[in-house]
């Protein structure tokens, strides 16, 4: 075992302890937003083997004829309702997780207008947003689900553990997922995740298919490399998804034309049975 690989697998070991530590005192806890997580059992089996599609807000995703997967079950996240053709596809699943809808850094009309524009059935929500009013009076609570995000991802971690107790998710797409291994998709295509945002970022490139202001271009060399890190375990992790899910019986492939993802088998849609 290499010092590199001995590295990763002390830090996973130390992730794990943490998760168990974590796991144990929400398990104790009475919050409000607890009985909200355990509500998602609801949703368990719901899809019973059928596949699905999970979208990005990549650069790829603007090169993509969405009509071509209307009618699948298709899982948004975050501004995807700004993409031309988001009537065309009408995600059935919605997600917004981000802490920066939290924090004010993005506006709670945003769902509003994804309510407008694409009428999910179910918006998932991190648990934490709950008690943000200007978020809660906007919510449907008869279609809302609520996820605990408060694990940390590793090799240990159980990706098909269920979403009615705390799950890891460093981006929205991975919440998505675990989401739709928990309805019971079988087959997870994901389209749109192109894995190099940080680096067109930093390079003054567009980072999503919408504009949008850039967070990266000058930032300092300590916050860049502390942004590398976190882009090399989201493609670490990526890797450990695909290779836990497929040891229970779930496929996930990547559907994208272009990007970094090559950590998963690529599969375009024009290659599926109708």
């Amino acid at each position: 075992m290499s010092l590199w690989e001995k590295k990763l697998f002390a830090d996973d070991c130390l992730y794990a302890a943490l998760n168990i530590v974590k796991l144990l005192r929400w398990s104790i806890s009475t919050g409000s937003s607890k009985g909200l997580v355990q509500h998602n059992r609801a949703f368990q089996n719901l899809a019973n083997g059928k596949r699905c599609f999970v979208l990005g807000n990549g650069p790829s995703l603007s090169e993509e004829d969405l009509s071509k997967i209307a009618g699948e079950d298709v899982f948004a996240c975050n501004f995807f309702y700004r993409h031309p053709q988001a009537k065309v596809c009408r995600p059935k699943y919605y997600f917004i997780v981000d802490p920066k809808l939290e924090n004010g850094e993005w506006p709670a009309s945003m769902i509003d207008e994804l309510y407008a524009i694409c009428s999910p059935d179910l918006l998932f929500l991190n648990a934490r947003v709950n008690k943000v009013q200007p978020v809660h009076s906007r919510v449907r609570p008869e279609s809302t689900g609520w996820l605990e995000i408060s694990q940390t991802l590793n090799r240990f971690y159980r990706f098909n553990g269920g979403v009615d107790r705390p799950i890891a998710a460093d981006n929205v797409t991975k919440a998505a997922i675990q989401v739709a291994v928990h309805m019971g998709y079988k087959e997870i295509y994901v389209l749109g995740v192109d894995g190099d945002g940080l680096f067109r970022d930093l390079l003054g490139e567009r980072p999503h298919f919408y504009n949008v202001e850039l967070v990266n271009e000058n930032v300092s060399y300590d916050h860049m490399v502390k942004n590398l890190w976190f882009c090399t375990e989201g493609f670490r992790t990526w890797a450990l998804m695909a290779r836990s899910l497929r040891g229970n019986g779930v496929e996930l492939f990547n559907a994208s034309k272009s990007g970094l993802m090559n950590c998963l088998k690529r599969r375009r849609p024009s290659e599926l049975n109708q």
